[in-house]
């Protein structure tokens, strides 16, 4: 994790909120309950917004990590993927 987020700012943030998965879909940036439980206790989030630009191309992103656990949390609204190559004709 710190070499992943070498030379990159970051700011301290909170935990994402917790919603019920009826919620959770007006809400998309927020965790959904079945992972919250997952979250480590005690987490020290961080955020790296020029980190988020360059590992993930979406419409939406929220990518926080927590150091002391190893932990990365990261959801998204319409990833886009790279294109796939054309197989090459003979």
């Amino acid at each position: 994790m710190a070499r992943l987020l070498d030379g990159h700012p970051t700011t301290e943030v909170g935990p994402p909120a917790v919603r019920t998965a009826a919620e959770a879909f007006n809400h998309w940036d927020e965790v959904p309950p079945k992972l919250a439980a997952s979250a480590p206790s005690g987490a020290s989030w961080v955020q790296s917004e020029a980190l988020a630009q360059t590992l993930v191309r979406a419409d939406h992103v929220t990518l926080r990590f927590d150091r002391a656990s190893d932990t990365v949390y990261l959801r998204t609204v319409n990833l886009h993927f790279p294109p796939t190559p054309s197989p090459s004709s003979p």
